[in-house]
């Protein structure tokens, strides 16, 4: 008898054994799930990031110097419109949403003024109010892409 004994619990610790591996298996594997998924949101940030300056630069670009202090020439592969962090990115997007917010609704305010007034007969005042007219539905055009990016 004190053999099958011995044998059930070398069989049990053998079991054991196994469903610690197992379980250490599974751990490792929702380890590596859970990096792959962090690694993938990270570079879908990061894709982010830069799909915004892309936009920023097309919509709001900064003007760089052709020369630094040094007389050296800089890099024309706008490598000086780089944020220097992500907030910096931010706060220059903010910003520029906020500039093309506050023209757009000059821009409203001005076409609802042209509407609203009188049509001149005179040549130069309707050059002026068509003038007008086409900058104020740029602004609106500008708008509606801007809606798209909300």
């Amino acid at each position: 008898m004190e053999r099958r004994t011995s044998k059930d619990g070398k069989e049990e610790e053998e079991r054991a054994q196994e469903r610690k591996r197992k379980k250490e298996l599974l751990h490792s594997a929702r380890k590596e799930r859970k990096r792959n998924r962090e690694k993938q949101r990270r570079s879908a940030v990061s894709k982010g990031f830069e799909e915004l300056l892309e936009v920023l630069d097309r919509v709001h670009p900064v003007s760089t110097p052709a020369l630094d202090s040094g007389g050296q020439d800089l890099p024309e592969s706008g490598e000086m419109n780089i944020p220097s962090n992500r907030i910096d990115l931010i706060s220059r997007a903010s910003d520029a949403v906020l500039r093309l917010y506050q023209e757009h609704i000059k821009l409203k305010e001005r076409l609802r003024s042209l509407e609203s007034g009188a049509f001149s007969t005179d040549p130069f005042a309707f050059r002026v109010q068509k003038s007008s007219s086409e900058q104020v539905s740029a602004g609106m055009r500008l708008s509606y892409l801007l809606s798209f990016l909300s």
